[in-house]
């Protein structure tokens, strides 16, 4: 005779979960840390790229607006008549350009204004010493064909955006250059200014994310009676070797349908190859809804199935 088992309800699950011997899971690898570091390490990976690509793009903005007042400034520069009269052959104009250029800098807020002949040797420069020598880098051939341009360099006082605009006088001719040039920020720098602007909504959104996975994990925690997914496995192993190893074959039904057969049960009705949920056997009565387990014969064999409970989907 097969031997009635009932399944104990909700408040006994978890209480029999721990009568059983099941895998152990190290803290680290259960539920909670392990989405928690999960999601730790998805905002850390995203987090570092981002403020990567935000920098770049803020980088490119500063040089291109710093690149833009340059252009603007230096025609400023080059229309000065002071410029004009010293790159002229105006002695006294000379004299006071250099000190001129640095006041005009000072108030435009620009690292240097450096004013060349058509040579491009320094008229003026914030450095004195530096006066006389010849400019350094870029383009010094489009100023003699009248043409701007803007260029980012190495200069000397560092890397720097600026423009080079041909200075005229009242016939056209080309005199020499104005150049006003803003040192650029590294890109470190921009980086870091953006990351310690991003932190508090950073960090905002890492908690709020890390309390939801922390939320979601004892919820599913909770779905699975407080046992890991190693002890869920290791539980389903045990069950299926128990089931594998009764000589009576086994139904679990509900709504008319097979959701349980062992081997045995299979082997009985013949139903080795088919996937569950099956139609219930026609062969076998149908038990009335609320009955206990029942049992019937098959050939010279014995076949057991437990129904569920009405409106509980657990088995009696």
């Amino acid at each position: 005779m097969p031997v009635r088992l009932p399944v104990p309800d909700s408040a006994r699950l978890t209480a029999l979960a721990r009568e059983v011997a099941l895998p152990h899971t190290p803290r680290l690898l259960r539920v909670a840390p392990r989405l928690f570091l999960m999601t730790l390490g998805a905002f850390l990976l995203l987090a570092l790229p981002l403020a990567g690509l935000v920098s770049q793009g803020v980088y490119s903005g500063i040089h291109r607006s710093f690149a833009e007042r340059s252009l603007r400034e230096s025609r400023l520069v080059a229309a000065l008549p002071p410029v004009v009269a010293a790159l002229s052959g105006n002695a006294a104009e000379r004299a006071n350009l250099n000190a001129l250029m640095n006041r005009y800098g000072a108030v435009l807020g620009a690292d240097y204004v450096v004013v060349t002949d058509r040579a491009a040797r320094r008229v003026t420069h914030p450095e004195a010493a530096r006066i006389g020598e010849h400019m350094a880098g870029g383009d010094f051939t489009a100023f003699l064909r009248g043409r701007s341009v803007t260029e980012t360099v190495q200069g000397t006082l560092g890397p720097s955006v600026r423009a080079k605009v041909p200075v005229v006088d009242g016939q056209g001719r080309v005199l020499g250059l104005a150049s006003v040039g803003f040192l650029l920020p590294r890109l470190r720098d921009v980086f870091r200014d953006v990351l310690r602007a991003a932190l508090p909504w950073y960090l905002g959104a890492l908690g709020l994310a890390l309390l939801l996975a922390l939320l979601v994990a004892r919820r599913v925690r909770s779905e699975m009676l407080g046992l890991e997914p190693e002890q869920i496995a290791g539980g389903l192993r045990q069950y299926r070797a128990v089931l594998n190893t009764l000589e009576e074959g086994v139904l679990v039904t509900r709504a008319g349908q097979v959701f349980v057969m062992n081997p045995q049960a299979r082997a009985l009705l013949g139903t080795a190859g088919g996937t569950l949920p099956l139609p219930w056997p026609p062969g076998l009565p149908l038990p009335a809804p609320g009955a206990g387990p029942v049992t019937a014969d098959v050939g010279a064999a014995r076949c057991c199935w437990p129904r569920r409970r009405p409106g509980t989907g657990r088995s009696w």
